[in-house]
């Protein structure tokens, strides 16, 4: 994937989603939600990567081609509300 393209998707992903942590007594669950999907990466308790952890979850939602279509009916809707709206 052309790097500008990922680098835009990782943007508009992260200011649509919401990225949460849960801790248990030996490991971290990261979470992200966005468009009714949701990815879940885990590490052990004493990992902190947070910058990391951003990444691995954009990468496994951008992985799921059914999440692609709906992000880009997403786009296509707010593309054409901003049409309507000029």
């Amino acid at each position: 994937m052309n790097r500008n393209i990922f680098k835009y998707l990782r943007k508009k992903i992260i200011s649509n989603s919401i990225i949460t942590e849960e801790k248990d007594d030996d490991s971290r669950l990261f979470k992200i939600e966005c468009l009714g999907f949701i990815a879940i990466v885990g590490f052990p308790i004493e990992f902190n990567p947070k910058k990391v952890v951003k990444g691995m979850l954009v990468d496994r939602l951008v992985e799921n081609k059914d999440f692609m279509k709906k992000f880009e009916q997403f786009e296509n809707r707010q593309n054409n509300l901003k049409d309507l709206l000029d």
